[in-house]
């Protein structure tokens, strides 16, 4: 299945860990579409996760002892 990803969403910092993983994995030479190590039902809800306003600060936090 194809997503379009809002432009926006490329700078935050999950997606930078999905491309890094998908660089591994696949590699860029693909002149197709970009190929990503998850599956329909888990992106989607990497889709939800990062357009929540609050995403990035909840992402950074992650591992702190707040």
């Amino acid at each position: 299945r194809r997503f379009v990803v809002r432009a926006t969403h490329l700078n935050h910092p999950i997606f930078n860990r999905i491309l890094s993983q998908a660089e591994e994995e696949f590699g860029f030479a693909n002149a197709g579409p970009l190929r990503i190590p998850y599956d329909e039902l888990e992106f989607e809800e990497i889709l939800k996760l990062v357009s929540r306003p609050d995403s990035i600060r909840r992402f950074l936090n992650l591992g702190s002892d707040e």
